[in-house]
């Protein structure tokens, strides 16, 4: 369990391999995380912080579920990978985002990249999503989005798809697989 930290340089923790963690291998904080550098976070079991905020890049990589508050890569890209469950607050990232989780519930995400998305067997729910290039939503549940802005392409699939409002700079792609197709 992490107090909450203020790190100058890179923060890596892998519970991934150690024997004694091998039961839980969680990894929780109760306070903000403010690093420097990169933050690297690779767990056996879930991983629960409050806000992570990086000069570089964030890795969050979990056996099991991932909860935070706010993510924010000042100076990277920020890539979630959960085996279980993916939920955060907003994420703000100079480059590239891209999560994975068997169901996504995110607040706003802006990149100074693209933002890809996949939920393997549930819904990929999201506030605002901003990207400087493309949007890739891919979801087995619905996904739905307050609104897409992006510089370039914009795909969304699901069973269903949601979609309040968009502006996009190239391709619209809305393709719902066994349901329909909700965008104003």
């Amino acid at each position: 369990r992490i107090q909450g930290a203020n790190i100058g340089g890179d923060l890596s923790i892998d519970t991934t391999g150690a024997p004694a963690m091998a039961a839980t291998g969680s990894v929780n904080s109760i306070g903000d995380m403010i690093v420097g550098g990169n933050v690297d976070i690779r767990s056996a079991g879930s991983i629960s912080l409050v806000d992570v905020t990086s000069g570089g890049v964030i890795d969050l990589v979990s056996d099991n579920a991932v909860g935070t508050g706010n993510i924010s890569a000042n100076g990277g890209a920020v890539n979630v990978t959960a085996l279980g469950s993916l939920s955060t607050g907003n994420i703000d990232a100079s480059n590239n985002i891209l999560l994975s989780g068997q169901a996504i519930a995110v607040g706003d995400v802006t990149s100074g990249g693209s933002v890809s998305a996949t939920a393997t067997t549930g819904d990929a729910g999201f506030g605002a999503v901003d990207a400087a290039t493309n949007i890739v939503i891919d979801a087995a549940g619905t996904p739905g989005l307050i609104s897409a802005t992006s510089g370039g392409d914009t795909t969304i699939i699901g069973a269903s798809v949601a979609l309040d409002r968009g502006e996009v700079g190239g391709d619209l792609t809305l393709n719902a697989i066994a349901g329909d197709v909700d965008a104003t």
